[in-house]
């Protein structure tokens, strides 16, 4: 998972992104090492993961880990947060970055691919 971490903080850094929202399931079960069974005959967890230079943190339905998961990502610095906390995680992010922006947060939360969070 450091690889992959660090592969996409390097693109991240290349397309001058200092954060990116990951939405899309299979792309986090690739990238976390993690599989699921939220979805019938998909191997994926329903989750949302927010990735700075620095951190990482994985919104998941922490019930459905099991204590080797779990260690997995504490192993990794990986920070678990519940998948319903997302909403408002991005909207406190928003205020602390004194955002001016208008959009709605489910606007943010459709985009396929890793997005810039601009202050």
């Amino acid at each position: 998972m450091e690889e992959k971490l660090t592969e996409t903080r390097e693109k991240m850094a290349k397309d001058g992104a200092n954060a990116l929202l990951l939405t899309k399931l299979d792309d986090l079960m690739w990238l976390f090492n993690i599989r699921g069974c939220d979805v019938e005959c998909n191997p994926v967890a329903m989750s949302y993961a927010y990735i700075t230079e620095e951190s990482a943190t994985l919104f998941i339905q922490q019930k459905a880990l099991d204590a080797q998961v779990t260690e997995y990502l504490a192993a990794h610095r990986i920070e678990v947060k519940e998948y319903d906390t997302v909403v408002d995680f991005l909207k406190a992010l928003l205020r602390a970055m004194r955002s001016s922006w208008t959009t709605d947060i489910a606007a943010i939360l459709y985009t396929r691919h890793c997005r810039r969070i601009r202050s």
